[in-house]
């Protein structure tokens, strides 16, 4: 398996030996994936790996000193939800959330427990896409989709690392700070290019049921003419029979 991105590392990481394992814990839970073994004899999960809980949920994805940092999804078993994007560690940090019921978040979380939407994000409810904003999971606007301007996320303060001594240093940061803001940018683009390639999906069907329509219309007409013309046969030729004069004659 391979190593987590490189820009989302930890500043102060140390080369570790890294090693695969497949372990079950006593709680029930059960980790495939890689591990490092710390002085103490313990192995921190770290690398990429699949962490399994007990009640069905789980996370596949990449793993810092312990914790779920990098790109990784998480799967919610008692929901159905699941949340596919970026973490650090161990929070969420953007990414699109998808709800069972078919609707999505796309956007940012807040800093401080990475549970709550935060920022400016595209929403997805009853198939309806909207360019939004969200304070502490609030909704605080909500404005028609603009498919041709991307709403780019605002990166947490968190996402910038805090700089130490050295200017060298603080230039590293920077950029590692400007590469997650730019992942973050061409994330949301994509996820508005899907968003339009479901609408024009969409659009397509509704054309092909309206022209379905039509042509069940048609063959209504037809009918209808067919039925008006046998009527008026009947009409100007009474001695033409029917089926009722097929019954009559089967039961004499």
């Amino acid at each position: 398996m391979s190593s987590p991105s490189s820009f989302y590392l930890l500043a102060d990481e140390p080369r570790r030996r890294v090693v695969e394992v497949n372990e079950r814990y006593n709680c029930g839970d059960r980790y495939k994936g890689s591990v490092y073994v710390n002085a103490e004899g313990v192995k921190i999960k770290h690398g990429t790996g699949r962490y399994e809980f007990q009640n069905g949920s789980y996370y596949s994805g990449e793993w810092v000193d312990g914790a779920m940092h990098g790109k990784g999804l998480f799967w919610e078993s008692t929901t159905g939800d699941r949340f596919d994007g970026q973490w650090h560690r161990g929070k969420r940090v953007c990414g699109v959330y998808y709800f069972h019921d078919g609707d999505l978040y796309i956007g940012g979380f807040d800093e401080a427990t990475g549970h709550l939407k935060h920022g400016r994000a595209v929403v997805v409810e009853d198939m309806t896409p909207y360019d939004a904003e969200y304070k502490d999971d609030a909704m605080v606007k909500r404005t028609p989709f603009n498919t041709s301007v991307a709403a780019p996320f605002i990166p947490h303060q968190r996402d910038r690392p805090a700089s130490s001594s050295g200017q060298k240093h603080r230039g590293d940061e920077a950029t590692r700070a400007e590469r997650i803001e730019q992942q973050q940018d061409r994330q949301l683009q994509a996820a508005k290019s899907i968003l339009r390639s479901r609408r024009e999906g969409l659009s397509a069907d509704a054309a092909v049921f309206s022209a379905n329509d039509v042509q069940l219309n048609e063959s209504k007409q037809r009918l209808f003419g067919k039925l008006q013309r046998g009527q008026s046969e009947r009409f100007m030729h009474p001695h033409l029979p029917d089926a009722n004069d097929a019954v009559r004659f089967h039961h004499r």
